[in-house]
């Protein structure tokens, strides 16, 4: 029996999962080819969204999509795990090892064979080598930092409201993700000014800082 081809798809942001989507429904359903995808996330989101998880104005919950669910719907399999390397020659690819939030070992490392490679790992923030960004910023290029970020302008947006105090928050890039995760923050502000104690509220001061001479 003649083996399936082997289609392997690294990462499972837009491009990777509308591609595994429509490979599976199309080859994987009827067996032609084994379609599969890798994410070192279990649920996917869509990326122009994360300013407003970040900010709290919106519910991650109701905009993620589970990529195991989505993966049986359309006949392709997805296996969690990022990818370390890929050697070319003999059409192999290992996968980091997957750890607990304590650093446990939960998975070791696996080695992949395919008969055809889709890069589709995505983008990160490009800081322009600003002093300073990579040693003080949040960065929100996924959920969970958007999560991370969210925790602390919360936590620190209680503080604010109980000692009265103003509340510095710098934004560096004045691109789509930076103008509207200042006006998702300004409006959260608004809409934190039950939290004071007394006659005491949330406080901001809030600066977009961009190196071009317009928005």
């Amino acid at each position: 029996m003649v083996k399936p081809h082997s289609v392997l798809i690294v990462g499972g942001g837009v491009a990777g999962l509308s591609i595994a989507t429509k490979l599976g429904r199309s080859l994987g359903r009827s067996g032609k080819a084994e379609i599969t995808l890798i994410d070192a996330s279990p649920i996917h989101v869509w990326k122009p969204m994360l300013h407003t998880f970040a900010a709290g104005t919106s519910n991650s919950y109701q905009q993620r999509i589970s990529m195991v669910v989505q993966a049986n719907r359309f006949s392709f399999r997805f296996l969690p795990g990022a990818m370390k390397s890929v050697d070319a020659d003999s059409r192999t690819l290992i996968t980091s090892p997957i750890r607990s939030k304590d650093g446990n070992l939960v998975i070791n490392e696996r080695t992949l064979k395919y008969d055809t490679l889709i890069l589709a790992a995505g983008s990160r923030a490009n800081d322009f080598d600003t002093s300073g960004v990579q040693e003080h910023c949040f960065f929100i290029d996924s959920l969970r930092q958007a999560e991370n970020f969210n925790d602390s302008f919360y936590d620190q947006l209680l503080q604010t409201a109980e000692t009265g105090r103003t509340l510095d928050i710098a934004i560096v890039g004045g691109g789509a993700t930076g103008v509207e995760l200042a006006a998702e923050i300004s409006q959260l502000i608004t809409v934190a000014e039950t939290y004071g104690a007394g006659d005491l509220h949330p406080k901001l001061n809030l600066t977009l800082i961009e190196s071009s001479p317009r928005i």
